[in-house]
């Protein structure tokens, strides 16, 4: 029969912290030398999270000159190139260093075409045509002619 571990509150600790960072349950299990299970059951008692939140899993493109880059750098670092580059990417993100981080000024977006749809006063083809000609068309001089000769009364 195996014998019964308890949990030490420095193991406690490790294991909120790592939580906080959004390891899973395997990964802490691995750190503390515990099954799985044991600190599931110990994160369920303590109130902690083990679930990571939710992301959004986006792909970017990077030429194999930056991906190298990337990749001595991370392992310098003892970490992939996929964390240090999302690392990277959310630190400019959150703290707004867009024009610290590129040199070059932001590209000009071209206006959009203001869509006669949308217009105050969209022109209409028909008064566009009426106004382009000078003189009435024939079918407007035999409707003239026709009701100017009913009967008034």
């Amino acid at each position: 029969m195996a014998s019964l571990l308890r949990f030490s509150p420095a193991d406690i600790e490790k294991l909120k912290f790592m939580a906080s960072f959004g390891h899973d349950g395997k990964s802490i299990a691995r750190a503390l030398d515990r099954t799985p299970q044991a600190v599931r059951v110990k994160a369920v008692e303590i109130g902690v999270q083990l679930r990571p939140p939710k992301m959004h899993h986006r792909r970017i493109k990077l030429s194999l000159q930056a991906w190298r880059v990337l990749q001595t750098e991370a392992d310098r670092l003892g970490t992939s190139a996929g964390r240090l580059a999302r690392l990277v990417v959310e630190t400019v993100a959150r703290d707004r260093l867009f024009s610290a981080v590129i040199d070059a000024p932001a590209p000009q977006r071209k206006k959009r075409a203001v869509h006669w749809r949308t217009e105050t006063n969209p022109p209409t083809r028909f008064a566009t045509y009426k106004a382009a000609r000078s003189r009435p068309t024939m079918m407007e001089n035999k409707r003239a002619d026709h009701y100017a000769a009913l009967p008034l009364g």
